[in-house]
């Protein structure tokens, strides 16, 4: 007996004997072999099952079920664990019942001694399955799996056995896995210690078994380290499902879990960390695991059962462990009395104590988990009373090795990126993170957020306040590009060659990495507990001294540092570092072939499962060019394949991290407070069977917790989370919205945002699906409690929808949440209930979580069938295109929501018009300051202190006017005004610096307008005072004479006269007042577009100046306009009536129009329409711009300001019946007006400063001056000389100016009191368009009046108009004769004025020229200065006699000069448009008739109905018959009814019911129009109306082109009126003789043709003309 004892204690320790071992060994790879073959996991083997590979998403493996097969059994087991699920170790296949028929037995044994399953299946011990995966898994996996047991709270193994080589010690695992707790020992501080278990100083306490006891060690494991309240199943045991089934391969197994406390005595059973380590199977035949264990722990418990010699003799072989071992026995009755005999011994021997032996069998269980505890306790003590640090896995590893245990750091693999890892974490000096970045990560300092904000303000241009913006942009630029320089010059730093040198090579890389992040992420961990204890320290010195500013200080760097994101230092920051790199170089274009590799080293990253940074979490940009390039790696990589968006946002801390890393195995960082920072994504691959959905890979995109701390620390604004939130949203197809709370109120203001963003932007057709995750809420009644919430919040969005929407003028394509965002409240709300199932860090998660988690993700995957996939290439496309849109709004992000954001609007609308107000109310006040400038005769120094005074009076009271009205909207606009409250202040303060800002111009326009006049006064004095001169020098000059005989010649005279006029003119100096007409153009246009000018801003900062925009051609294109809702039902209509055509012309061979989309006609309907508007809309603006310059005054800035209200003004009229203007057609339209504006203004302020320049004046007058020095001299008569001068330099100019102010009505005037009958009504002018039109016999003119008759008809009038004042008469044209009459009349008037004069008995010159002003300056102006210089008329006697024939001459002069007039020129630029005013009689409201077109008749400003004559046949305005598409030759009196036409898009269900029967019933006829109802328009009916035969006649002649117009047949019509009848028709209409409209030839000589109307005889010679054009109206046949 004894040898059997010793041969068997031989063979169980480690004996030589190879037959006993070889046999062991040969048995258990056996086993293992078949197990694996089982399982089907032998392809894996060794170590070949990945990560990646585990994480692939199958939608047909979605839904949670049992195993059907052993094959099932690992992969549910993984997919379970992934998803953090506590019943993954539950995996039993389904039982299959027996076949044999107990019910006929007669004797059935209702207690077997041994029970017999009546099931029969294949079952395996979960610790197998667990020990076959951890084989078969490389080191990645092996991390994840044991990191994901750890969050269950499942013992991890820690001891790995190898059926083909020696156990292996898993150290590498343990340092993934990171926990916090607060010992007992810490005292009432609120610190915590987080540490990685690897590294952690805990206790371990050993668990083993000698022998072969029936009692479950593991069970009693789990009932000593749970409380009450929860058990934990950190052991596998046999009262488990499947715990009972052998072992096959994992006896040997050692499995390590944590007992951690939370600091509360109410929940922790034990106050202390400590590490229990257990150890699978019989420690006889494992006495090398039992040899490490009695090293490492700090006591072993060994349950034995029987206390044999055999045990006996083991245990005192490991003498060393006496001190610290406790036996736990469990005898049973008949082996008392041998175990006492073996504990005497092992007690007389010294080897134990009584109090290590704990025998179960006393008392209850209770007491027996009690008295375990306490020893533990006391070993606790006794450690802490020598203080001793109990050592760290890491540190115990050699104790590993000494067992003959591999250690999985010491792989060659790892061992040389190990060391690299700890160099970059040495070569951080005393901690200074900020002081390493800045040496080695400097790509990502203040470089790139200075490049980042550049970036943003080329984009927003806030800070703008450059002369104009394309400088500023280049500006900007050039600033960019001299950072990327500078940061190319540094170069990459050793530190970044060295970690890229690593990820070059494929089979370094990934092992390098998670040592880096580890190393990293454990010196952060130590750094940030380091940060957190001196705050506290601090806190507490502050709370008990008085707070000194010093101390104040200190407490206020411990916060910072604690917050500072430079103090912060991971892996992503060097990822970051290599894409900043690769951008910075991208950017000048000049990449070295080392970084020309980076994106394929991150796409390869990418696809091995590693997250990267999308956006900058501490600059918040995007590196476009880096992103896209790693994404393009990718794409070229796998080749082309598709990806599924998925995003999750939510307010900071609510799990958005864990949720991803839960559904789907992600690796994004978690942890209390704001882990993430920006956006990461994350690459997950599908399966094949998932690739047949159109999907490749699910692109998780991770995003930073909105409301952070950090934000609003930094600026207190929204703009940060409305930014983050709209692109996430718009690079989604599905977005999670995580909240907290059982309600959206917490996500409602940001979803607000970003559906009114996405609005503003244009970016909504991708229309992402929203689910709205309530965590934290369990309770089964959540979801039915919630309804009424959830139906209130929804109408809210939908309610903010309509605002944005109305905002944004999309209210005819957005009226709800849904039609932005895909939500449905009933299906889009989850409830998930809380994280962990207890309290942490003890509590495992909750099974009800994980499993919530997972039915969302087969929701969330559904979506892979119902949506399509972009393509990474579409992807990347998008990305550009969002942040670009993203980068330019620069308005609604500001903003909490949508609500505040329009209260913004209208408060500044309000404020707008307060300026608005202010502005014209200074304006005002300074012409009327310039009036009196320019009048005044005294001190013009003292007048403009007293205007200085009464501008701050006047800005004074307006200021306080309009802060009052800014305070009374407060008060008034209740309902609004408490939005916008935080901007009252920032209101008032930018009212109080628009009050300086005028203030101060004003003040300097009247200081300039007083420095102008004193120069033109000088100017006057200098003439008068050389007037005074030349006298003297007469005077003197005579008295010389006398006493010489020879006379001065006429050279001399010149010569003496240049010299003085030379002297003169070198003292005259005058600088025009400059204006940059541009920049202040630009200044308002921007400020006119603030809050949606991103257009606008990409096309100032292209470098392009306004005026050469304006002049770029453009074309209206789909791009400028938006359909309306009616034009989009129409065009689902025209697609399903299309499909109907198609079907029913199955059989015939030639396909009409019907078949065609009616999609293409509206399309195209609104494009025409628009460019008619946009046309329209110009050319009022141009004439508006044109009345400005024509008043001859100087350019001033709010000139730019009020023609940007008349714009607005002009596109609020805008109402399109098919479609609404976009943002871009707002844009080009004024970047158009505003560029010709800027001309016109540049060349009015040009002409007003010649008009008003000195020097030139003086230039002019030359002459003058010289004249009258010579007369002065001379002693003859200068009566005549003066008589001359006078009628050029006085009544020559006086009578041009008041001929030039005078002729435009006078043209006007002539044109409607003459013969020209066809502006004699609205109705007559109609006739002579008609009749014109007839002789150009132009289809493109009949369309143009057709579709813009209110342009045409101006043109028109203004052709006439010219052709008017260009006929010839007596051979002189007609202008000629009116101007010659105006002039007549002026010059009569003045020589009746001097014979008046001349009756009285006068001698005195003076005295006459007084007279004679005072008599005339109510009729003419005069020039000023000339009248007062009497003294030149010394000489002339006779003046008076002479002035008369002198005033003959004058007209002869003048009335020569008009003709050589240009008439075309001299017409457009008269102050009057002599059409203008003809038009203003005989236009129309510009109004059509909604069937044929015809223009509205009534000239009376607000009538209630349109009126047309009659009206044109109904195909001209495209009206056509429903079932042909021919367009329709009837009268709208006869069928423009409701039972005869309709409007497909805004007919109801019964109308459309009710037209179907009378048509296929009664066969009544449907004419479909193509605009809104007649309801209007004043249409009498009358089924018998005929059309008239003029528009038949044109309808057709122009058949076709009308109908190729509209897209549909053309109209089946027959005439057969002839000239006659059409004359007839014409006189019958419109009450007129045809005779009175006849257009009249070209007179021979003329220059022009004409087309003026003539009354006419039947004996006037030119009857012959008048058949001709009567000949002219064939019809064809």
């Amino acid at each position: 007996m004894s040898k059997s004892i010793d041969r068997e204690m031989i063979c169980s320790s480690h004996s030589t004997d190879s037959e006993c071992t070889g046999s062991a060994e040969q048995i258990g790879l056996s086993k293992f072999k078949k197990l694996l073959q089982t399982l089907g996991l032998q392809d894996f083997y060794p170590n070949k099952l990945s990560l990646k590979k585990v994480l692939e998403i199958d939608i047909e493996a979605l839904e949670v079920k049992i195993p059907t097969c052993a094959r099932d059994i690992p992969w549910h087991f993984l997919r379970l664990l992934m998803a953090g699920n506590s019943s993954a170790r539950i995996f039993q296949l389904p039982r299959v019942e027996s076949t044999q028929d107990e019910t006929m037995e007669d004797d059935f044994n209702f207690f077997p001694s041994v029970q017999k399953p009546k099931t029969t299946a294949v079952a395996f011990n979960p610790l197998d399955i667990i020990t076959a995966l951890l084989l078969c898994a490389d080191t990645f996996l092996q991390q994840e799996v044991i990191s994901r047991m750890s969050l269950c709270q499942f013992a991890v193994p820690i001891i790995l056995p190898c059926p083909e080589g020696s156990p292996t010690f898993l150290l590498r695992p343990m340092h993934s896995i990171v926990r916090r707790y607060r010992p007992h020992s810490m005292g009432e501080n609120r610190e915590y210690i987080e540490e990685s278990m690897a590294t952690a100083h805990i206790p371990i306490f050993a668990f083993t078994r000698l022998g072969h006891r029936p009692m479950s060690k593991s069970k009693m494991l789990n009932h000593i380290f749970s409380n009450s309240q929860q058990q934990l199943h950190y052991f596998v045991h046999s009262d488990m499902p499947s715990g009972n089934v052998v072992k096959n391969i994992s006896n040997g197994l050692m499995e390590m879990c944590w007992y951690l406390p939370y600091g509360s005595e109410a929940v922790d059973i034990i106050p202390e960390p400590l590490a229990i380590m257990n150890l699978r199977g019989d420690a006889l035949d494992f006495p090398g695991s039992f040899q490490f264990l009695s090293k490492a722990a700090a006591a072993v418990f060994v349950f034995v059962d029987p206390l044999d010699t055999q045990i006996k003799t083991f245990l005192l072989s490991h003498a060393h462990i006496s001190q610290k071992l406790f036996l736990i026995v469990t005898p049973k009755s008949h082996q008392i009395q041998e175990m006492n005999l073996h504990l005497n011994e092992l007690v007389k021997s010294k080897f134990l104590t009584k109090d290590q032996v704990l025998p179960i069998y006393q008392g209850n269980e209770a007491d027996f988990l009690s008295s375990i505890r306490s020893k533990i306790l006391a070993i606790f003590t006794q450690r802490s009373k020598f203080k001793e640090k109990a050592p760290s896995l890491q540190e115990i590893a050699p104790l590993a090795k000494e067992s003959t245990f591999l250690i999985d750091e010491d792989a060659s693999e790892f061992s040389e990126v190990r060391g690299m890892s700890k160099q970059i974490v040495h070569s951080i000096h005393n901690g200074n993170v900020k002081e390493f970045k800045e040496k080695h990560l400097y790509f990502q300092g203040d470089a790139w957020k200075k490049i980042s904000d550049i970036e943003k303000e080329t984009c927003r241009l806030k800070h703008f306040t450059g002369p104009s913006v394309g400088e500023y942009v280049s500006k900007l630029r050039e600033e960019e590009h001299e950072l990327c320089q500078e940061l190319i010059g540094r170069g990459m730093s050793n530190v970044m060659m060295n970690v890229t040198s690593f990820l070059q090579c494929a089979n370094k890389r990934k092992h390098f990495l998670n040592c880096l992040k580890y190393d990293l992420d454990s010196r952060s961990r130590t750094e940030l507990h380091n940060l957190s204890e001196r705050l506290m320290v601090s806190n507490r010195e502050a709370e008990q001294q008085v707070q000194s500013s010093v101390l104040q200080n200190r407490l206020a760097e411990h916060h910072s540092n604690v917050s500072d994101s430079s103090m912060s230092l991971g892996l992503e920051h060097f990822l970051r570092e290599m894409g900043l790199i690769y951008q910075v170089f991208q950017t000048v274009k000049n990449i070295p072939p080392a970084i020309k590799q980076f994106p394929s080293i991150a796409a390869d990253l990418l696809l091995e499962g590693f997250p990267l940074e999308l956006m900058d979490g501490d600059v918040s940009n995007i590196p476009v060019e880096w992103v896209s390039s790693v994404l393009a790696e990718v794409d070229k990589k796998v080749g082309p394949c598709c990806i599924f968006v998925l995003s999750v946002l939510g307010v900071q801390s609510t799990g958005k991290s864990t949720l991803l890393n839960t559904m789907f195995g992600s690796q994004f960082t978690v942890g209390c407070g704001r882990c993430t920072r920006g956006v990461h994504m994350q690459l997950i691959k599908t399966t094949r069977k998932t690739h047949n959905c159109g999907c490749n890979f699910i692109l998780l995109l991770d995003t930073e917790g909105l409301e952070a701390q950090e934000q609003s620390s930094a600026g207190g604004t929204y703009e940060h989370d409305n930014e983050l939130a709209t692109l996430v949203s718009c690079l989604s197809d599905l977005t999670l919205i995580n909240m907290s709370t059982e309600t959206a109120s917490e996500m409602k203001e940001v979803l607000q945002i970003v559906v009114h963003a996405l609005i503003r932007m244009k970016i909504v057709g991708k229309r992402p699906n929203c689910q709205f995750l309530h965590q934290k809420i369990g309770d089964v009644s959540a979801y039915q409690k919630n309804v009424r919430s959830h139906i209130s919040i929804q109408q809210e969005l939908h309610q903010m929808t309509k605002i944005a929407a109305k905002a944004e003028k999309q209210d005819g394509k957005f009226s709800k949440f849904s039609d932005v965002l895909d939500y449905e409240s009933k299906k889009s709300n989850w409830y998930i209930p809380v994280l962990w199932c207890g309290t942490p860090p003890m509590a495992p998660v909750e099974v009800a979580y994980s499993q919530k988690v997972a039915e969302l993700k087969h929701n969330i995957l559904q979506h892979f069938l119902i949506r399509r996939s972009s393509t990474i290439t579409e992807f990347i496309s998008w990305m550009k295109s969002t942040w670009d849109a993203v980068k330019h709004e620069n308005f609604i992000f500001s903003f909490r929501n949508s609500l505040v954001a329009n209260a913004y609007n209208k408060l500044s609308e309000k404020c707008l018009d307060l300026d608005w107000k202010l502005r014209s109310e200074v304006h005002s006040w300074l012409q009327k300051a310039h009036i009196r400038i320019r009048n005044c005769k005294g001190d013009l120094q003292e007048l403009e202190e007293i205007l200085t005074n009464e501008i701050l009076e006047v800005m004074s009271e307006q200021k306080t006017q309009q802060l009052n009205e800014i305070e009374d909207y407060f008060k008034t606009d209740t309902a609004q005004a408490h939005l916008v409250e935080r901007f009252k202040a920032e209101i008032s303060a930018s009212f109080e610096s628009v009050c300086w800002e005028i203030e101060t111009l004003t003040k300097r326009q009247c200081a300039e307008a007083v420095i102008r006049q004193k120069e033109l006064n000088k100017l006057n004095n200098i003439l008068s005072g050389y007037s005074d001169r030349i006298q003297v020098r007469v005077d003197q000059l005579l008295n010389t004479m006398k006493l010489q005989t020879a006379d001065h010649s006429e050279s001399e005279l010149i010569e003496a006269f240049e010299n003085m006029w030379t002297e003169t003119m070198q003292s005259v100096k005058y600088q025009p007042v400059e204006f940059n007409i541009e920049r202040d153009m630009e200044k308002c246009l921007r400020e006119n577009k603030r809050t949606c000018g991103n257009i606008l801003t990409a096309k100032l900062a292209s470098g392009t100046s306004l005026c050469d925009l304006s002049k770029m051609p453009w074309k209206i294109t789909k791009q400028h306009i938006e359909a309306s809702k009616k034009s989009l039902l129409k065009r689902i209509l025209g697609k399903a009536y299309g499909l109907y055509s198609k079907i029913s012309n199955l059989g015939q061979t030639k396909v009409n129009l019907d078949n065609k989309d009616m999609e293409e006609w509206v399309e195209s309907e609104c494009l025409v329409e628009a460019g008619r508007i946009a046309k329209g809309l110009i050319s009022q603006c141009k004439l508006h711009v044109e009345e400005i310059v024509k008043k001859d005054e100087d350019y001033h800035p709010l000139l730019c300001r009020k023609l940007l209200r008349e714009i607005d003004g002009e596109l609020q009229k805008v109402d399109g019946e098919t479609f609404q203007p976009t943002e871009l057609f707002d844009t080009d339209v004024k970047i158009h007006i505003c560029g010709f504006a800027v001309q016109r203004f540049r060349e009015m302020h040009n002409k007003f400063c010649d008009q008003h320049n000195p020097v030139k004046r003086l230039a002019n007058d030359r002459n003058y001056y010289f004249t009258i020095f010579k007369a002065m001299y001379s002693l003859k008569d200068q009566s005549e000389t003066c008589a001359e001068l006078f009628c050029d330099s006085l009544l020559k100019p006086a009578l041009l100016e008041d001929l030039n102010q005078r002729l435009g009505k006078a043209i006007a005037d002539h044109i409607r009191n003459g013969q020209n009958a066809e502006f004699k009504s609205r109705r007559n002018l109609q006739v002579g368009i008609m009749l014109d039109l007839k002789r150009q016999n132009s289809f493109e003119e009949y369309w143009r009046y057709i579709e813009n008759s209110e342009n045409f008809e101006q043109d028109w009038v203004r052709k006439q108009v010219l052709n008017h004042c260009k006929r010839l008469d007596n051979r002189q044209s007609t202008l000629y004769h009116i101007a010659a009459n105006i002039l007549e009349q002026k010059i009569n008037l003045m020589q009746t004025t001097i014979e008046d004069i001349k009756k009285s008995p006068t001698e005195d010159i003076g005295l006459f020229l007084d007279a004679f002003k005072q008599r005339l300056e109510k009729h003419i102006v005069f020039p000023q200065g000339y009248l007062e210089k009497k003294n030149i008329f010394k000489n002339a006697p006779s003046f008076v006699l002479k002035l008369a024939d002198s005033i003959h001459n004058l007209e002869r002069c003048l009335l020569q000069d008009i003709v050589e007039w240009d008439i075309e020129q001299r017409v457009s630029n008269l102050p009057t448009d002599p059409s203008r005013e003809l038009y203003k009689f005989l236009c129309g409201c510009g109004k059509h008739c909604p069937f044929c077109r015809v223009p509205c008749e009534q000239t009376i400003k607000d009538h209630k109905k349109h009126l047309a004559t009659y009206h044109w046949p109904q195909g001209i305005g495209g009206c056509n018959f429903r079932s042909s598409k021919k367009l329709s030759t009837e009268s709208c009196e006869a069928i423009a009814c409701h039972f005869y036409c309709y409007q497909a898009e805004g007919e109801s269900f019964w109308q459309r019911c009710m037209r179907n029967v009378k048509e296929f019933l009664f066969s009544t006829v449907y004419i479909e129009t193509r605009c809104k109802r007649s309801d209007a328009w004043d249409i009498p009916l009358k089924p018998k109306a005929q059309v008239p035969s003029y528009w038949k006649w044109v309808l057709s002649t122009y058949n076709k082109e009308f109908a190729s117009k509209y897209n549909v047949q053309p109209a089946e019509i027959s005439n057969s009126d002839t000239p006659k009848d059409i004359i007839a028709d014409l006189e019958k209409h419109y009450n007129v003789k045809i005779d009175e409209y006849l257009i009249c030839p070209t007179p021979t000589g003329s220059r022009v043709p004409t087309s003026g109307l003539k009354s006419v005889t039947h004996q006037d010679p030119e009857q012959m003309q008048i058949q001709s054009q009567l000949q002219s109206l064939q019809l064809p046949r």
